[in-house]
């Protein structure tokens, strides 16, 4: 049957490295460097539980550890140079180990990463192993109750998607266990039927028991339990169906928290990108504006001292601007002509003794008359 196999290719052949059970724990001497003068120092390492511990030596584990960091969002980088050396870094904590060679330290460092890649709820390994009803319902429940935690911690879309998978695969295999379920017992149901219309052909030629009231009665009650025993399909005695219809629920319940989850990210993402939009569109409107208003302005300044403003054909002040001028020019001319005999007076004056001062009594009257002709009379 295809279903079977489909549940034998699914539920039975794993692979191997789901199969490959929690993260090992690990414990051994390590080379941490303390200060500038204690330099390195040994210490018992312990790892566990995703997260790595260190005590002043193994004797010393039970009073209590001297440090521990997780090992969720830890950083591990081999140095460049010393193949002994590896450094943990969390944040601004940072711990400098040595190894006693290059293979010790390359086995720690797979085994950090392993408890590392196993940190958290969800991921891929570790909801294959609790693959049984009980460890499924409680693990969708704690999903479910952290679910709001889980996001306020910074679960990329990425590594929801990556739990979406794990909960696709979980979800195939227990349809294809309810349908083994179901096909066996159809076909429990369709032999039973079979067998009690056998039976019955049999027992309408039997001879018949008489009552006392004189009617006939076959006596078949008391051989009913022998003759229609329960049958029990074969191969699913071992499956719990209640269990496994509250398996699916769970599972069907993650993927959801999963699904709400990524759309929340994605909204969070497409949200912070229309805000930067709108901050662009918006400082760019600014800068044309501005733009706009500087060109406004050059174009209203008149610089008449260049060339362009000269007469002839490409001049760019118009005639009458230019005649404006010319008859301005003409005007300050005659002023200074009909002044001029106050100059001469001045100098003719006894009073002033050389020709600079009749100039300088010259200029403060032209220029006093020149205010008082514009509206504005002399400061004081």
């Amino acid at each position: 049957m295809s279903d079977n196999q489909s549940w034998n290719s699914s539920g039975s052949e794993e692979d191997p490295e789901t199969e490959s059970g929690p993260p090992v724990e690990r414990c051994g001497v390590l080379s941490k460097w303390t200060n500038y003068i204690h330099g390195w120092q040994d210490r018992w390492v312990v790892l566990k539980n995703n997260t790595l511990s260190y005590y002043k030596s193994e004797d010393e584990t039970e009073y209590g550890c001297r440090g521990s960091i997780c090992l969720s969002k830890a950083v591990i980088t081999p140095h460049d140079f010393d193949e002994c050396r590896f450094d943990i870094s969390v944040n601004d904590s940072v711990w400098y180990l040595r190894a006693q060679d290059p293979d010790h330290r390359q086995q720690w460092i797979d085994a950090i990463e392993q408890h590392k890649t196993e940190s958290g709820y969800g991921s891929e390994s570790s909801l294959r192993r609790h693959g049984s009803m009980v460890s499924l319902v409680s693990g969708a429940s704690g999903y479910s109750a952290t679910s709001t935690s889980s996001f306020k911690k910074g679960h990329s879309l990425r590594e929801k998607l990556a739990e979406m998978e794990t909960f696709r695969d979980i979800l195939c295999r227990q349809v294809d266990t309810l349908q083994k379920y179901f096909d066996a017992c159809a076909d429990a149901v369709s032999k039973d039927e079979l067998q009690r219309d056998k039976v019955v052909e049999d027992d309408e030629d039997d001879f018949p028991t008489t009552r006392s009231d004189g009617d006939f009665l076959h006596n078949t009650n008391g051989n009913k339990e022998k003759l229609f025993p329960h049958v029990t399909p074969r191969g699913i005695n071992g499956i719990d169906f209640k269990g496994e219809a509250i398996t699916f629920k769970a599972t069907t319940a993650g993927i959801l928290a999963t699904l709400s989850h990524c759309i929340e990210l994605m909204v969070k993402r497409e949200d912070s990108w229309q805000k930067r939009l709108d901050k662009e569109v918006e400082k760019r409107r600014r800068i044309e504006e501005a733009y706009k208003n500087a060109m406004t302005e050059l174009k209203k300044k008149s610089h008449f001292g260049g060339p362009d403003y000269e007469e002839g054909p490409n001049s760019l002040i118009n005639e009458e601007e230019f005649f404006d001028a010319v008859e301005a020019a003409l005007d300050r001319q005659d002023k200074i002509e009909e002044q001029y005999p106050t100059l001469l007076s001045l100098y003719k004056n006894k009073h002033m003794f050389n020709m600079s001062e009749a100039v300088s009594e010259f200029l403060r009257i032209t220029s006093t008359d020149h205010m008082n002709s514009q509206g504005r009379g002399p400061r004081i």
